[in-house]
């Protein structure tokens, strides 16, 4: 078994990394290994900050491998990177191992990312960043995320028209539900006189109900139009009629839709 000593941020660390390090430290441990980590086993009290330094330089020299979890943005962690260098150069048969690889990518320029990368794998001068890219695991080409927006809808409860707020929706459901004046398979006739676009003549027909649509709220516009604004219907759910007939002019097969005040059951 080994003795290893952890590199990884401890100031700048979250409460989730910090949770993670703790994890790692401690599933090294159970297999046998003897395990410094910084979070836990490193007091941080210090006004200048050399115990603390003193106190890792003599952890690095007892271990067996280095154990970085490499964060670019701990100043900590490149100090005792470059110390664990340094004590590999006397003793080579020092281990260290980058353990997050997979989430580190090299620079394109030198920096100190690229030497604790080429560490790793072992490299010396003269290397190259072609090199070291080479020696990097493959990563899996990252799939486009698709931007998508979410909101909120409410429906009413009666016609399912969605509303973008709930007081609208509320409003809608609290409005009356006519009853059904006719049912599919029902013979009906048209009140108002229609136009054959063919003969140009007036007419009315005799047809069948063939589907119902709605409910739906009340078209305010056509019902003051055409329906004589009942105020019943304008704060109502309504239904209409898909009615099926043969025109008498021009003896076309036609079909149209209604509202129950627009037809006669025969």
């Amino acid at each position: 078994m080994a003795n290893i000593y952890m590199i990884c941020s401890v100031r700048k660390a979250t409460e989730k990394e910090k949770r993670d390090l703790t994890a790692y430290a401690e599933d090294l441990r159970k297999q046998g290994h003897e395990v410094l980590c910084p979070i836990t086993d490193t007091n941080q009290t210090d006004d200048i900050g050399l115990r603390i330094v003193e106190e890792h330089e003599k952890e690095i020299v007892w271990a067996d491998e280095i154990h970085i979890i490499w964060n670019p943005d701990s100043e900590g962690s490149l100090w005792n990177a470059a110390q664990a260098r340094m004590a590999k150069r006397f003793m080579p048969e020092k281990k260290i191992i980058v353990v997050n690889l997979a989430h580190v990518e090299p620079t394109d320029n030198k920096s100190y990312t690229n030497v604790i990368l080429a560490t790793h794998f072992g490299l010396t001068p003269p290397t190259t960043l072609a090199d070291l890219n080479k020696r990097m695991p493959k990563r899996k080409a990252k799939t486009p995320q698709k931007i998508t927006k979410k909101i909120t809808l409410w429906q009413c409860g009666i016609c399912k028209t969605k509303y973008k707020t709930e007081t609208h929706a509320r409003l809608c459901q609290d409005r009356f539900l006519e009853k059904k004046k006719f049912a599919v398979g029902d013979r009906v006739t048209n009140k108002e006189r229609r136009v054959c676009s063919k003969t140009n003549t007036q007419y009315t027909f005799t047809g069948t109900v063939i589907s119902i649509q709605g409910p739906e709220p009340a078209d305010g516009e056509y019902e003051r139009k055409w329906l004589g604004e009942k105020r019943e219907r304008l704060n109502s759910h309504v239904f209409s009629y898909e009615v099926e007939y043969r025109c008498p002019q021009c003896n076309k097969k036609k079909s149209a839709l209604y509202y129950a005040p627009e037809l006669e059951k025969i």
